[in-house]
């Protein structure tokens, strides 16, 4: 596939199980794209310039979402860079995110 690569980038998606026999079984023509690695059939294309776009658009978020966090005070887990904790009232804020989903756990007050 041809494909204008000016800004210096070209990615490589590796599809397999599943998808590859959904795709083939819609349209034939994909069976050509098949790479064979035991027996998972498996594909590698190239990303459509908007699709690499989606994948470039969702890291810019991260990076300032990330940064963002930061400037709050909040620490960004170390083996899950999708979670960052914070102290608030002396008790710790966990936010945890993935795409578009967003999650705060946090105890506000305590009853005795």
């Amino acid at each position: 596939m041809e494909g204008n690569y000016s800004d210096g980038h070209r990615s490589i998606i590796k599809i397999r199980n599943l998808l590859v026999d959904i795709l083939i079984e819609m349209d034939s023509e994909y069976e050509k794209l098949l790479v064979t690695q035991n027996k998972p059939a498996v594909m590698c294309v190239h990303l459509l310039t908007a699709l690499y776009g989606m994948l470039v658009s969702a890291m810019q978020f991260y990076k300032k979402f990330h940064r963002d966090l930061i400037g709050y005070s909040f620490k960004v887990n170390s083996r899950n860079p999708c979670v960052a904790n914070m102290i608030v009232r002396d008790r710790q804020m966990t936010l945890s995110w993935q795409k578009d989903d967003f999650n705060v756990i946090h105890v506000w007050w305590q009853v005795y």
